[in-house]
């Protein structure tokens, strides 16, 4: 296990690998590093977002905007919404979506009312 201060040295020596939670854990995974769950417990989401170039898009609400942007006229499919986040590592997966907005419906409602 890691301690505080070895997170926050692997922060600053690897924070701009750390864009979004996907592309952290992959690049955490290859390099033997803490998932993103560990920092977020440990330092909290406002200190990575300090430290790195995460910025959480629950912050700052972003997902309307973001699902909006990708498809303007009707809501995403989950297979769809996931073929998309598969391909680009700056968006959330459908996991991280129902998480947020409790299910896929909700989202659907909230989004596209």
């Amino acid at each position: 296990t890691f301690d505080t201060q070895e997170l926050l040295d692997i922060l600053r020596e690897h924070g701009d690998k750390y864009t979004t939670v996907k592309a952290w854990n992959e690049f955490a995974k290859q390099n033997h590093f803490p998932a993103h769950h560990v920092f977020a417990k440990r330092l909290g989401i406002e200190k990575l977002s300090q430290l790195t170039k995460y910025n959480s898009v629950e912050k700052n609400e972003g997902y309307h905007d973001l699902i909006r942007k990708h498809f303007p006229n009707k809501p995403p499919t989950a297979a769809e919404w996931t073929l998309l986040s598969i391909s680009n590592n700056n968006i959330p997966s459908v996991n991280t979506l129902v998480k947020y907005y409790g299910k896929w419906n909700t989202m659907k409602r909230k989004v596209y009312p």
